[in-house]
């Protein structure tokens, strides 16, 4: 690699440095604020997506991306919840001995993967363990982060209606200028 090779490389790096600090995921960030928002809007009014849209000088505006939430899925499932351990116990002893066997491996279980036994039987084949009780459960949907598209550089440019140095001296101005 020749010195002027180097030199762009050197530049480049530190471009990208310099943008991936304003973009970074984490806190305090552009990138941060803007998760930040989305979140607030997601929470207080429903809002999925918005758009980005950039204002040049004459005031025209042109959108180049949108931002969307991204959201876990609501998942609604059947829970047991055991009422009358002895009953229970009783069941997995009698009927429950081949849900037991099938799910059963070499290391040992927890009493929480027991109910899962009984979860297994209820699904496969709707039996509802002595002394359980069957409750819905609902996971609401909760807000992940964000997803940005578009945003694509010749597109930003030219909404921007200004030359790429510009707009790239104008984002990555130095503190204190």
């Amino acid at each position: 690699m020749n010195r002027d090779e180097l030199r762009k490389f050197a530049e480049l790096y530190a471009l990208k440095k310099a943008v991936d600090a304003l973009v970074d995921s984490k806190g305090g960030t552009l990138y941060g604020e803007l998760r930040d928002d989305m979140r607030q809007l997601y929470e207080d009014a429903d809002v999925k997506s918005r758009e980005v849209i950039i204002e040049d000088a004459d005031g025209n505006r042109t959108k180049v991306g949108t931002v969307s939430a991204v959201t876990t899925t609501a998942k609604t499932r059947h829970v047991l919840y055991p009422l009358d351990l002895a009953s229970y116990a009783m069941w997995l002893a009698t009927d429950g001995l081949g849900y037991f066997r099938d799910f059963m491996t070499q290391r040992q279980r927890s009493s929480r993967e027991l109910l899962d036994i009984s979860a297994n039987a209820l699904i496969v084949d709707g039996v509802v363990p002595d002394g359980c009780e069957v409750r819905m459960e609902t996971t609401p949907t909760t807000f992940r982060g964000i997803k940005v598209t578009g945003c694509d550089l010749a597109d930003v440019v030219a909404a921007s209606g200004r030359e790429l140095p510009e707009v790239m001296a104008s984002v990555l101005a130095l503190p204190g200028e």
